[in-house]
């Protein structure tokens, strides 16, 4: 499906919410792991980790205006 309908069903919005839900709460574990650690190498990648999550949370957002 090449867009989203002008109607979405309680299931499917459940489904939607779980998925930002998880890629939210994975960017903001990213994050603070990356605050935490002391290897460079690792914190560069949790950060990439973590924008990666955050723009999935945007595109959901996005589809969803």
């Amino acid at each position: 499906m090449d867009r989203v309908p002008n109607m979405i069903s309680t299931k499917d919005l459940s489904y939607i919410s779980d998925i930002f839900e998880w890629h939210f709460v994975a960017s903001k574990k990213c994050g603070h792991y990356a605050n935490e650690v002391i290897d460079e190498e690792i914190k560069k990648e949790l950060g990439k980790l973590q924008k990666m999550h955050a723009n999935y949370c945007q595109k959901i957002v996005t589809l969803l205006s």
